[in-house]
């Protein structure tokens, strides 16, 4: 995983103090990030 995308999940770790979850679609730069529960 990209250090961007690992800090960018982090960051919405600490936002919405949810686990996030990355999956990959291919290259990484088609990464989705799949964050539940946010509300």
């Amino acid at each position: 995983m990209p250090g961007e995308a690992r800090t960018y999940v982090e960051v919405l770790e600490e936002l919405f103090n949810c686990p996030a979850s990355i999956t990959s679609a291919g290259e990484w730069r088609e990464q989705t990030i799949m964050v539940s529960e946010l509300l």
